[in-house]
């Protein structure tokens, strides 16, 4: 289960960071900068609730 987590979260990590890319290259970062920061905590969440399932 932790393996599927710990593979959600880095997947996300990597859409986030693509989508973030694009958006810049679209000249849209100033507007949608915080959504890949929102999907970054989101990833961050995931690992700690992880971490909580394994104690």
């Amino acid at each position: 289960m932790s393996r599927i987590d710990n593979a959600g979260s880095f997947v996300v990590a990597i859409i986030s960071g693509i989508v973030a890319v694009k958006w810049q290259v679209m000249g849209l970062s100033d507007i949608f900068m915080i959504v890949p920061i929102i999907s970054g905590l989101f990833a961050g969440v995931l690992l700690v609730r992880r971490d909580g399932k394994r104690e």
